[in-house]
């Protein structure tokens, strides 16, 4: 396995990103539709892959990372292409949920996320390192 920034791996991984994300998601993004290429297309604009690293195994993608501080932002979405794709109210509840959950200023922590999104295909691959800790769903952050 190698570990890669994203953003050395080209604007092209954007949609393997997003693959991932709603994979790790699932549940949660299944209100907006149970089509996973609409939500692979609806959210593949948004990540900035300035901060986010990736496991490659086999050369596939296994799993991203993401660590920031309280400064930056890993996700920079665009509402009007989560309308395009989610449609108006459903779009708009989307950005407002988005905004929320990862647009927050942390109040007195240095290290504001760092987050595995998903390492379902590092699971599926036989890997026998655990899975995330059953209290804390995926995609919480530290």
């Amino acid at each position: 396995m190698e570990i890669k920034r994203a953003i050395d791996c080209g604007d092209a991984i954007r949609e393997k990103f997003s693959a991932l994300f709603v994979d790790g998601f699932g549940k949660d993004l299944k209100y907006f539709s149970k089509d996973t290429n609409k939500l692979t297309k609806a959210f593949s604009h948004m990540f900035v892959l300035e901060y986010f690293y990736v496991a490659v195994l086999d050369n596939e993608i296994a799993g991203m990372v993401v660590c920031i501080d309280k400064e930056h932002f890993c996700i920079n979405h665009n509402k009007a292409i989560l309308k395009k794709h989610l449609g108006i109210l459903k779009g708009s509840i989307a950005n407002s949920l988005l905004k929320n959950y990862f647009n927050k200023q942390p109040q007195g922590r240095a290290l504001r996320y760092c987050e595995d999104f998903s390492l379902k295909y590092l699971h599926m691959r036989g890997n026998k390192s655990p899975a995330p800790p059953s209290g804390r769903p995926r995609g919480a952050g530290y």
